[in-house]
């Protein structure tokens, strides 16, 4: 099989892949939005919240996993590791603070203290790979997967947006569940795009390693 080809059957994968992931998300927050009745949807114990979590923990396994076994990219990895596990702990917080007040501050600060150690003693091994991976097309995506949960979904879940448009008081159930399908569903396409860009990434590290090595 030519080059060609072989490029072409390369991306054709990709792509299949990519449209099933979408596929399958949009399946969760149908479930989510048909599942339950006569409830505020998409609520701490959702399909849509676990799937954020999901996708969280195995990037954050991945990232680590990764970290140990390319050395020329560990303190980079740890410091994405990092955002990702912090990331996961908040998603969490309502959890945490059921078993105490703050509780979800315990685990963020001391995770935090580790990395920041971690990075203190892997710094040399940042910045080279940060600049590479900003070379890399998973860059464009990992950017507007953060963009995505961490600017467009707050200002899409405002709720001057959803109250007037469904013209109904804060207080509404139906506001509620509509307000949090946009602001959670926004959030999961976005942390999908996040691990499909760290996927991207991880999957070229190792031939690169060994070509650099």
């Amino acid at each position: 099989m030519s080059e060609i080809k072989k490029s072409l059957l390369h991306m054709f994968l990709r792509v299949t892949v990519y449209i099933l992931i979408i596929v399958i998300i949009s399946q969760v927050i149908v479930f989510d939005a048909t599942s339950i009745d006569g409830q505020i949807k998409f609520g701490e114990n959702s399909l849509t919240e676990i799937g954020q979590e999901l996708i969280l923990l195995i990037k954050v396994l991945l990232l680590v996993f990764f970290s140990f076994i390319i050395p020329n990219c560990r303190g980079f990895l740890l410091l994405l590791a990092m955002f990702a596990t912090l990331g996961l702990i908040r998603e969490f917080n309502n959890y945490l603070n059921e078993v105490i007040i703050g509780g979800w501050k315990l685990p963020f600060f001391g995770f935090l203290g580790v990395y920041i150690l971690l990075l203190r003693i892997n710094k040399n091994t940042i910045l080279q790979a940060f600049t590479e991976f900003a070379k890399h097309p998973a860059f464009g995506v990992m950017l507007s997967g953060f963009l995505t949960v961490f600017v467009f979904s707050r200002l899409f879940g405002q709720k001057i947006i959803w109250a007037n448009a469904l013209q109904v008081s804060y207080l509404n159930e139906t506001y509620r569940s509509v307000k949090n399908l946009a602001e959670e569903g926004t959030e999961l396409f976005g942390y999908t795009l996040i691990f499909v860009a760290v996927i991207e990434y991880l999957w070229l590290l190792p031939k690169k390693w060994k070509t650099t090595s």
